[in-house]
């Protein structure tokens, strides 16, 4: 399958998530590097399951003849968690009816046959004079679908670390002061950092709701959910 396909956002910076454990451990007499760490990974991964922070458009080339179109990733060490819109000229396509998806390590939307691309080609422009005149551009499909990391990944977009870092910090910290029978616990505290997570998660989940780009932060997002923390 010879397909193109563009991204409508850069590939952005990435950073580790790892670099916010420096700042913990002053604040966990006895926690070592690998508690901690993995206290990180999961308030990540729960951050950006709960807020869909992670919505980004795709913008793919329709090609001829072509029914499927793999979405790729928008964040490494992450996985495409759900297609929450596809669009071809503007218009919206609803599912079954104007594609389906083939659930995979790389989710594949296969377009009804309705919507396969059958246009001119530059050979055909060559080889037949009376198409010379005729212009195409190229048509996109847009795809907007959320990226969640996968367990244990600590890679982050750099734009992620500077506005939501300090969100993780307290999430790892609601579960490590938490934890009873260790030199470190802290119900009171705990306490403090899961509102702490909490106002964080409401701004990143209406940042997400109300992008006025419908870029990154644009899903739709389920109801709140902090059981998985205490």
């Amino acid at each position: 399958m010879s397909n193109s396909f563009e991204q409508e956002q850069s590939a952005p910076e990435i950073t580790s998530i790892a670099m916010l454990a420096e700042g913990m451990v002053l604040r966990l007499p006895g926690a070592t590097d690998i508690e901690i760490r993995k206290a990180l990974q999961e308030a990540y991964v729960d951050f950006c399951r709960l807020s869909s922070c992670f919505t980004f458009r795709r913008e793919i080339e329709l090609e001829k003849d072509e029914r499927d179109y793999p979405v790729p990733t928008h964040v490494p060490g992450a996985y495409v968690d759900s297609i929450t819109e596809v669009r071809i000229g503007g218009r919206k396509l609803v599912a079954p009816f104007d594609y389906e998806i083939e659930v995979g390590s790389t989710p594949i939307i296969r377009v009804a046959e309705r919507h396969i691309i059958d246009f001119i080609t530059e050979r055909d422009r060559a080889s037949r004079p009376e198409f010379h005149a005729i212009s195409r551009k190229p048509r996109m499909m847009i795809v907007t679908a959320i990226d969640i990391p996968k367990p244990g990944s600590e890679r982050a977009p750099r734009w992620f670390y500077a506005k939501y870092g300090e969100a993780v910090v307290a999430g790892a910290l609601v579960k490590l002061f938490g934890m009873t029978g260790k030199p470190w616990s802290d119900g009171v505290q705990a306490q403090h950092e899961l509102v702490r997570w909490e106002n964080a998660l409401t701004e990143a989940r209406v940042r997400s709701v109300y992008a006025p780009d419908g870029g990154s932060g644009s899903g739709a997002i389920s109801a709140l959910d902090t059981s998985g923390l205490l």
